[in-house]
């Protein structure tokens, strides 16, 4: 269906073609549909009954049904009664009283990014605002050190480079990062047991018990 230059390039005008073309397009290789058309995508979406997530929501991580673990490595990829038990599990950690309660300082946060941006100068919003301010953003849900904004924007962005590519056609910087992160992400599990009155994600998760 697409070649490396569609991961490297500019998408658009394939996708484009496709929903001309082909809006419901099956893939010979890999063994999947893909649709562009957004009517039929979130049909799909809404439709667990007929449709799953378990085979994979990456193109690079598809699996045959065959393939597929019984533990969902990610909410995204499980289907309900699994998925349904894994989003009560983190539901505390966003729930609205703890979205109202950030609001006064996410707005500190904003306008502390907006009066460093230099009156009159041309200025690339997106990595002086738009990068940043999510990420630490994220930072804050997760119990993360929101001053390490850059090395989580370097993880994203590889985790987003890998999604996009089958495994064997990573850069070999784009498999390091992951497996940095990945190691990351474990010591701050370790460092937040016992932290159980925590809410935020990591020490939920750190924390976590089910069915003993």
């Amino acid at each position: 269906l697409v070649d490396d230059d569609f991961f490297a390039g500019d998408p658009y005008p394939d996708l484009a073609r496709l929903r001309h073309e082909a809006p419901v397009a099956w893939d010979p290789d890999l063994g999947y549909w893909a649709l562009t058309r957004h009517a039929d995508v979130l049909a799909v979406s809404r439709d667990s009954a007929t449709f799953c997530s378990r085979q994979g929501v990456l193109y690079a991580a598809l699996k045959p049904a065959d393939q597929v673990p019984a533990v969902p490595g990610s909410p995204l990829t499980a289907d309900p009664p699994q998925h349904t038990r894994h989003r009560k599990i983190l539901q505390p950690s966003f729930t609205p009283s703890r979205m109202r309660a950030l609001e006064p300082h996410l707005r500190t946060l904003a306008g502390r990014l907006l009066d460093a941006v230099e009156p009159g100068a041309v200025t690339e919003l997106v990595d002086a605002v738009a990068v940043p301010f999510p990420l630490v953003v994220l930072a804050e849900l997760m119990g993360l050190p929101t001053e390490e904004w850059p090395r989580f924007r370097v993880w994203v962005d590889h985790a987003v480079a890998a999604g996009g590519r089958p495994a064997g056609r990573r850069p070999p910087e784009v498999e390091a990062s992951m497996a940095e992160m990945s190691a990351y992400l474990l010591c701050a599990v370790d460092e937040r047991r016992g932290l159980s009155d925590d809410p935020c994600v990591v020490s939920t998760l750190a924390n976590l018990e089910v069915n003993g």
